[in-house]
């Protein structure tokens, strides 16, 4: 008995040969025989994502998206981006024949993922409003931050410059607190 076992970018299209359907294939090996597995790759799309990040006067910011495995937590493929004006980016990929998760990271902002994503829906993925506060990169706003924020303060630090004015201070713990025991 043969099974097909697609990666997670193709699908399977079916046998040929001593089998000729989708299911599993059962042979008898009296002779000498010839099967074949034909696996597809997914059309590429173009899709796009939306961002809105807390506390910047810009939503012009650079991080990285994920594509993740739905079931086993599997990393598909990582793309860099930087969003335009409007807080958006476009990435292209293949379709897979199961759903995603989307996972984006911004530096200084807490992790967000969407789930049950559908990429054969032409439509923007808008993510949750991306919360400040994040300084060591734990998907977490604690004391941990702070003490960061605390060691830069009044100077012009971009990792604790969390509102990107020049200078780490009042406006910017104002974010971390608003964002206290957070998690992303």
């Amino acid at each position: 008995t043969l099974s097909a076992a697609p990666s997670s970018d193709s699908d399977f299209a079916g046998w040929s040969g001593a089998c000729t359907h989708t299911g599993p294939c059962v042979i008898t090996t009296n002779s000498n025989k010839t099967v074949v597995a034909t696996f597809n790759l997914p059309n590429t799309v173009t899709r796009k994502i939306k961002l809105d990040p807390e506390g910047l006067p810009s939503k012009i910011i650079s991080g990285s998206l994920q594509l993740i495995h739905p079931v086993n937590g599997s990393l598909i493929k990582e793309f860099s981006f930087t969003t335009n004006a409007s807080g958006e980016h476009e990435f292209s990929h293949p379709i897979p024949g199961h759903k995603l998760k989307l996972k984006v990271h911004v530096k200084s902002f807490l992790n967000r993922v969407l789930n049950d994503i559908d990429l054969n829906k032409d439509i923007p993925y808008v993510f949750p409003k991306l919360l400040a506060g994040d300084l060591n990169e734990d998907n977490f706003v604690n004391s941990l931050d702070f003490s960061i924020l605390n060691t830069h303060w009044f100077a012009n630090e971009p990792l604790a410059d969390l509102n990107k004015d020049g200078i780490v201070n009042s406006l910017d713990f104002s974010l971390l607190n608003k964002n206290w025991l957070a998690a992303g």
